[in-house]
This record gives C-alpha cells, sequence and structure tokens, in this order.
C-alpha cells in the first residue's frame, strides 16, 4: 500500500483531509513511475539473441528425421541402426525421430544418408530457432 506521510494514501479520498487534486497528482505520479520503471524493464529485457549455425549453439550433431506414417518407423530404425547412430527421441506427436550422428561422421553425410532411406520425407539438422 502507497503511504502519504504515516497515513495511508486511500486515507486522503475517504476523509477529504487533502484536496482532490493533490491526490490524483500523488496517485498518478506514483503510476507514472511504476509503468516507466516496467517499461525500462522490460526493453532492457530485450536483448539480441546469438545468431549462428546449430552447430555453433551447440545441436550440430543431432538431426530430424521424418517419414511417411504408410512406410513406418521399422525401416528408418533398421537404417539407423546399420549407419551406427543412436536414436535419442521417437516423437510421439508426428512421424519423426531425433538421432545423434557420432563423432567420425559429418552431420551432412548422414542426412544424405538417411535420404536415401526409403520412406523418408526430411532430414533436418536439430538446433535452436531463435525467433527474436
Amino acid at each position: 500500500m502507497f503511504y502519504f506521510g504515516k497515513r495511508p494514501l486511500p486515507y486522503c479520498l475517504k476523509n477529504g483531509k487533502l484536496p482532490l487534486l493533490f491526490c490524483r497528482r500523488l496517485t498518478m505520479g506514483i503510476f507514472k513511475r511504476f509503468y516507466t520503471t516496467a517499461v525500462a524493464l522490460m526493453l532492457a529485457a530485450c536483448g539480441h539473441a546469438p545468431v549462428g549455425t546449430a552447430a555453433d549453439i551447440g545441436g550440430g550433431s543431432n538431426l530430424i528425421v521424418f517419414y511417411t506414417p504408410e512406410t513406418g518407423k521399422a525401416a528408418l530404425l533398421r537404417a539407423a541402426r546399420d549407419y551406427g547412430v543412436e536414436v535419442v527421441y521417437e516423437y510421439k506427436n508426428f512421424n519423426g525421430i531425433a538421432v545423434r550422428v557420432p563423432q567420425g561422421v559429418s552431420p551432412s553425410e548422414a542426412a544424405a544418408y538417411f535420404r536415401n532411406t526409403d520412406g523418408v520425407l526430411a532430414v533436418n539438422p536439430d538446433g535452436m530457432a531463435v525467433l527474436h
């Protein structure tokens, strides 16, 4: 609660001890300072995010592989096992898996391998998308 002297601020409005115009100016001054501070803090929080590739951010060795529902994921999982990649995650909401590419293989080589697998729709590098 805001105070004017020792009394709470609404006291001046209830009892009429101070002119109403003075109370309005006082409360508006408090609210202006509050909102100005809040806007300044929000603008300060809007910093620039790092821009770079997925490898720069740290997700360069993972791939997201999307497959057709008709083919299913069995052939894709078999191809991943044969290629020597680790299946990190199997997505439940859409037809895709996330795989981690081993140290000796480049992500572009692994993506080319999975693109040639039957039933694969797309292969994307895993990474972070910065919207701001």
